[in-house]
């Protein structure tokens, strides 16, 4: 379950989690804990699960793809993912929402 957090008891866990040093390098400020667990909050992420699965990428939060896979089982329980490539070239899975669906291919 994902509760909604106060923006002044957020600020709070911020400036202690920053004072701390245990967050990723990548967040020095109050107001960027702040727009990464907002985006996290957006999408169905807690906080703490937010800035150790959102990463700046191009000054633009982008979620990682072990919390899009995360979100995914979160919406769809009974979805099967099967990979089929998986290289530094190529990832072809095939998806599907229910064990009785059809299989969908993407690369």
């Amino acid at each position: 379950m994902n509760e909604l957090v106060s923006s002044k008891d957020l600020r709070q866990q911020a400036k202690e989690l920053i004072a701390s040093g245990f967050l990723p390098q990548h967040i020095k400020t109050v107001d960027q804990f702040m727009a990464i667990a907002m985006k996290g909050q957006e999408v169905g992420l807690p906080p703490m699960q937010a800035v150790s699965q959102i990463n700046m990428i191009q000054g633009k939060p982008t979620i990682s793809s072990e919390a899009m896979l995360a979100l995914v089982f979160k919406s769809l329980p009974t979805c099967d993912i099967a990979y089929r490539a998986l290289t530094n070239e190529e990832c072809v899975i095939e998806a599907r929402r229910s064990p009785d669906g059809q299989y969908s291919k993407f690369s």
